[in-house]
């Protein structure tokens, strides 16, 4: 869900599974691509329940969290189908924000850091993007020092966009 071309492909494939109509903006509100409060109907919960194979809304929130799998519909980026030099804007809580860019095979560079522990400089790979979860950096170089891990998030994940 990186385009607006993508949320026009999701509201046709629910409607061609379910005979039902979703807007591609209400899914692009529900995602956070448009910075807009949602506030979906319950039509619209169901109705996205049942795409993603489930019977209503209320058998999504019935799931425990002892469930092991999950089908999920979030926003994705997989950092293998960027091409180099490309820049993301990241922001997590409570107003930390990064812009990041693709160096090579999933290695970015920091290029901007603003109330974070992150600084310009700092590289890391980076295999993808979830819209709302956490974000794992693996082989961090910071401050010359390299860590295996780092995560950010971790509170109510973290929110990507491309920058043109």
């Amino acid at each position: 869900m990186l385009t607006p071309r993508d949320f026009d492909w999701l509201s046709d494939q629910i409607q061609l599974h379910t005979g039902e109509y979703v807007s591609s903006t209400t899914l692009k509100r529900m995602w956070g691509y448009i910075d807009e409060p949602v506030n979906p109907r319950r039509f619209t919960l169901d109705l996205l329940a049942q795409f993603a194979g489930l019977s209503d809304y209320d058998a999504v929130k019935k799931q425990t969290p002892e469930s092991q799998s999950n089908l999920t519909m979030a926003k994705f980026l997989s950092c293998k189908e960027l091409a180099e030099g490309q820049k993301i804007r990241l922001r997590w809580h409570p107003d930390r924000v990064c812009v990041i860019e693709l160096l090579h095979d999933c290695r970015f560079v920091i290029r901007e850091s603003a109330n974070s522990k992150l600084n310009a400089g700092d590289e890391f790979d980076c295999m993808q993007i979830i819209e709302g979860e956490k974000l794992y950096f693996s082989k961090v170089c910071h401050l010359g020092k390299m860590y295996p891990l780092y995560e950010i998030g971790n509170i109510d994940g973290v929110r990507f966009e491309l920058i043109e």
